[in-house]
């Protein structure tokens, strides 16, 4: 390689690990899903990346016991903890079967 030439690939050894954007719940109920937070309606947002059957979403997100306390892991170095969403507004299915859930504070 010529001095200053940008190699075309990064070998693998100097690669982040795969990241996969979790939720983890009051419970340790983990699940594959990103989150994010409206702070105009101060409301929290959960969008499911594996399909959910609707019944099974709206009883996890629908128990504030599970919901009290809520990781959001945005990065393998970044996450967000939120506290006291415990009320279920929303659920909406897409078409691949995944959820979009709302949230606010009890």
């Amino acid at each position: 390689m010529e001095p200053n030439q940008i190699p075309s690939q990064i070998p693998s050894q100097y690669l982040p690990p795969p990241f996969t954007p979790t939720i983890e719940l009051k419970d340790e109920t983990v699940l594959n899903a990103r989150g994010g937070y409206n702070d105009i309606d101060d409301d929290l947002w959960i969008w499911t990346d594996d399909p959910l059957d609707f019944v099974d979403a709206v009883g996890i997100f629908a128990n504030a016991e599970k919901t009290d306390k809520i990781v959001i892991h945005h990065s393998a170095i970044e996450e967000q903890i939120m506290e006291h969403y415990t009320r279920l507004m929303e659920v909406k299915e897409g078409a691949n079967g995944t959820k979009t859930i709302r949230l606010k504070k009890r």
